[in-house]
């Protein structure tokens, strides 16, 4: 539900599971409004709007683009604040040096925030206070396939699904195969591997991301709205989607083969 009042920094610090961050500067400008709460994994200065608390891993800090980009963020733009986490194994000392004087001269906050919060959780909780839209953000989870008992039921489950769907001979024929072979049920899962280890060890949310885009019927727009992303960030996502599968989202057959093991993933985990 909105608030009456104006949602600022300060507030929202109040907010789990952001209440774990730690302001490490800007102190003095807590009292900025949030008007919005943007994920942003890649350099997107363009897309940085008046109000928003800009969330990010700030990535490598090695990278090309990067550090100008937090440095932009901080110094220049109209955003509400930064919340920055970058993953352990990434030197940040050298860059906070320079951003956090830039911060206090700007009462800019900058709030660290532990890698094992994820963004989506923020994003999720702090949304509702802002604006009146249902902003659930589902998380998808999976998991390694494996040769189970419950392998049968799940095809049977999924072939059921997939005969209720309309223009389906493709999938119904497809269906039929992991009703009468559980085994292919794995070898589906497995296309989808990659993203679920991409995020789990970099707490990304690329699976759910694909989902949603198929959900939109690859429609950028439309899936951006529905996720709360910016064109830009959708666009990283799926260029890494894309990479990590070696399929892509333009083929026809590649995006049936990721739609077939989106659904199987789904049954996977209602099961699991």
């Amino acid at each position: 539900m909105a608030r009456e009042s104006p949602l600022t920094v300060a507030m929202a610090l109040t907010v789990p599971p952001l209440d774990q961050g730690t302001v490490i500067a800007g102190q003095r400008g807590l009292q900025r409004e949030v008007r919005w709460v943007d994920i942003m994994h890649a350099p997107a200065e363009a897309f940085v709007r008046a109000g928003d608390l800009v969330l990010t891993t700030g990535a490598d800090t090695r990278q090309p683009g990067v550090r100008e980009f937090l440095t932009y963020v901080v110094a220049t733009s109209e955003a509400a604040g930064l919340v920055l986490s970058p993953p352990p194994e990434i030197p940040t000392g050298e860059l906070l040096s320079s951003l956090v004087p830039l911060a206090d001269d700007r009462d800019f906050p900058v709030v660290s925030l532990p890698w094992e919060i994820a963004f989506a959780a923020v994003q999720k909780s702090l949304l509702p206070q802002i604006n009146p839209v249902d902003a659930r953000v589902q998380m998808v989870v999976g998991r390694s396939a494996g040769d189970d008992d419950g392998w049968n039921d799940m095809a049977d489950a999924f072939a059921e699904a997939m005969d209720g769907t309309e223009d389906a001979d493709g999938p119904r024929q497809f269906a039929e195969v992991l009703r009468q072979h559980p085994q292919s049920m794995a070898a589906v899962l497995r296309t989808l591997q990659p993203l679920v280890d991409y995020d789990r060890t970099r707490r990304g949310q690329l699976v759910h991301t694909l989902e949603i885009l198929l959900n939109e019927a690859a429609n950028i727009s439309a899936a951006a709205r529905a996720l709360y992303l910016n064109r830009h960030s959708l666009l990283y996502r799926i260029k890494l989607i894309e990479e990590l599968t070696g399929l892509s989202l333009k083929d026809p057959a590649d995006r049936f083969q990721l739609e077939v093991s989106v659904r199987v993933h789904r049954i996977d985990v209602s099961n699991g």
